[in-house]
C-alpha cells in the first residue's frame, strides 16, 4: 500500500509540471504559429515529467519586482503576494470578458488556479474550455492531474487518450496509461501502452522500468529483469529498476545477481538522499508569484496582440518583463512586437538582452533564431539553430531552421542540403521534403529536387504550390 501511494504521488508531480509545460508550450504554439496543439517532448532517458531540477534552478533565480524593505517583514511580502495574485486574477478576469466564447482565456485562468493549488477553480475553467474546444491537450493532461491525485485512474486513462486522439505522436501519454493501469492491477494491458510509449522515446528508462514491473506482476521474471536491465542500462541511477532486478534475481534463484543489485540500490538511493539534501534551498514565494504572473501576462499578451490590440499587448508584456526579467518567452514577444510595428532599434536593444542570457528551451531558442533571421542578424541566428541541434539531436526543427537559414543567405549550401537530409530521416513530412527540393535545386541536383518535391506532392496531393514547383523542375530536367 505504501509503494502504491508513493507511485501515486510521483505520477501526480510529475504530471503536475507535465500540465504547467504543456500549456505553455501549446501557447506560444497555437498563437505565434496558429498550429495545432502540442504536448511537450522531454529530453529521453528522464522519468515522465522529469523537469522538477531545471524548474527548481530555473526559479532560484532573483528577480526584480518589490524593493528589499518589503521582503525583510513576512507581514509586507503576504501583503505582496496578495496584491500580485489579485492583479493577476484581474487581468484574466477581463480577457474572459474581452474574448467571449474562446477557450484560451477560460484555460489561462484553469492554469492560474492550478498553479495556486486550487483543484476545484481550476476544474471548472478547464472543463468550461474543453466545452468550447474539446480537443486541448493541456486541459486533459491537467484534469487527469487531479484525477490521479484521487486514485481515480480509470478517468485520469481516459484524459490521456483524448490527447493521444489529437496528437498520437505525444510522449508522455501513453507512459502514463501504462503506470496507470499497472496502479489498477492490469499488468498485460499497461505493457501494451508502454510499448507504444517506447517507440516514441525508445530511450526512456523509466518506461522500461515500469514494463519490468508489469511483467514481475504477471511471474514472466525473464522478460522483467529484460526490461530492468534495459532500463538501467539507459540511467544507471535508476533505484526502482534496481530493486525489480534485486527482486526477481532472487525468485529466479540467481543470488550473486540479487545481492549485487540490492547493493547498487543502496548505493544509488543514498546517492539520491544526499543529492535532495543538497538541493533544498529556500525560496522567497513572492519572486515564484511573480514569476507564474509573469507568465499569465505573457500568455494574454499574445491573445491581445493576435486580436488587433498591441496595446494592451505591449503593457501585459512590459509589465510581464517587470516581474520577471529574466522571462526569455516574454521577451522574445516584446522583441517580436516592436519588430512587427517598426521600432526596430527597441526590438535590436532586447535581441541583445537575450543574446547574453543562456536559453537552454528549444523553442526559445527556434524563437530566437527566428527573431535574428527578422533582424537580419544571421549570425546570432545560426548560434541558436545549432544550439537548438545541440540541445534536441532526435527533432526535426533545428535541422530545418538552419537549412533554411543557409538557403535564404546563400550560404553553406552543400551543409544545408545534408541539414535538409537529416530533417527528412527524423520526419518524413512534405514541408521537409519540400525544403530538401530547393537545397537539391540550389546545388545542382535536379534529379533529387524532382524526386523530393514528388514526394511532397505524396503527402499533400492537393498542395498547389508543390504542384507549381513540380511542374517547374520537371521541365527544368
Amino acid at each position: 500500500m505504501e509503494k502504491r501511494g508513493k507511485a501515486i504521488r510521483i505520477l501526480a508531480v510529475a504530471l503536475g509540471l507535465c500540465a504547467a509545460t504543456a500549456f505553455f508550450f501549446s501557447l506560444k504554439l497555437l498563437l505565434n504559429k496558429a498550429s495545432g496543439p502540442q504536448v511537450p517532448r522531454v529530453p529521453a532517458g528522464t522519468p515522465y515529467g522529469g523537469t522538477a531540477r531545471a524548474e527548481e534552478e530555473e526559479s532560484s533565480r532573483p528577480t526584480e519586482g518589490l524593493s528589499s524593505s518589503s521582503t525583510e517583514e513576512s507581514g509586507h511580502v503576504e501583503e505582496g503576494i496578495a496584491a500580485v495574485k489579485n492583479e493577476e486574477f484581474r487581468v484574466v478576469e477581463k480577457l474572459i470578458r474581452d474574448f467571449p466564447g474562446n477557450e484560451n482565456p477560460l484555460i489561462i485562468m484553469g492554469e492560474m488556479f492550478r498553479s495556486r493549488g486550487d483543484a476545484v477553480e481550476a476544474t471548472k475553467y478547464y472543463e468550461r474550455a474543453l466545452k468550447i474546444n474539446p480537443r486541448r491537450p493541456e486541459a486533459h493532461v491537467a484534469l487527469s492531474e487531479f484525477c490521479i491525485k484521487e486514485a481515480n485512474f480509470a478517468e485520469a486513462i481516459t484524459h490521456w487518450r483524448k490527447v493521444l486522439e489529437v496528437q498520437p505522436q505525444a510522449q508522455l501519454m501513453n507512459g502514463y496509461i501504462g503506470e496507470a493501469l499497472l496502479m489498477l492491477n492490469k499488468p498485460a494491458e499497461a505493457i501494451e501502452a508502454l510499448e507504444k510509449e517506447v517507440q516514441v522515446t525508445p530511450y526512456s528508462s523509466r518506461s522500461y522500468c515500469l514494463i519490468g514491473q508489469a511483467y514481475q506482476q504477471l511471474e514472466e521474471y525473464d522478460k522483467a529483469r529484460e526490461n530492468y536491465e534495459a532500463s538501467v542500462k539507459i540511467n544507471p541511477e535508476n533505484s526502482d529498476a534496481y530493486y525489480g532486478l534485486m527482486t526477481v534475481c532472487t525468485k529466479l534463484g540467481d543470488r550473486d545477481k540479487a545481492k549485487e543489485y540490492s547493493e547498487s540500490f543502496r548505493r544509488v538511493k543514498a546517492e539520491a538522499r544526499e543529492e535532495l539534501k543538497a538541493d533544498k534551498v529556500k525560496y522567497d514565494d513572492i519572486f515564484e508569484t511573480q514569476k507564474r504572473s509573469a507568465l499569465t501576462y505573457v500568455r494574454a499578451a499574445q491573445i491581445y496582440r493576435l486580436n488587433g490590440n498591441v496595446q494592451t499587448a505591449e503593457e501585459l508584456l512590459n509589465q510581464a518583463a517587470r516581474l520577471d526579467p529574466e522571462n526569455v518567452a516574454c521577451l522574445l514577444e516584446l522583441a517580436s512586437l516592436y519588430r512587427k510595428n517598426g521600432q526596430q532599434t527597441k526590438a535590436l536593444e532586447i535581441h541583445a538582452k537575450i543574446r547574453g542570457m543562456a536559453i537552454e528551451d528549444l523553442i526559445d531558442l527556434l524563437e530566437f533564431g527566428a527573431l535574428s533571421v527578422d533582424l537580419q542578424q544571421f549570425e546570432d541566428a545560426e548560434k541558436a539553430f545549432r544550439k537548438a541541434i545541440e540541445l534536441a539531436p532526435q527533432s526535426p526543427s533545428g535541422y530545418q531552421k538552419l537549412a533554411l537559414l543557409y538557403l535564404t543567405i546563400k550560404k553553406e549550401l552543400a551543409e544545408a542540403k545534408g541539414l535538409a537530409e537529416k530533417a527528412v530521416a527524423l520526419e518524413e513530412t512534405a514541408i521537409n521534403y519540400s525544403l530538401l527540393s530547393r537545397a537539391c535545386i540550389m546545388n545542382g541536383d535536379g534529379a533529387g529536387a524532382l524526386e523530393a518535391i514528388r514526394k511532397a506532392l505524396e503527402l499533400e496531393p492537393q498542395n498547389r504550390e508543390y504542384q507549381r514547383y513540380y511542374d517547374l523542375i520537371r521541365r527544368m530536367n
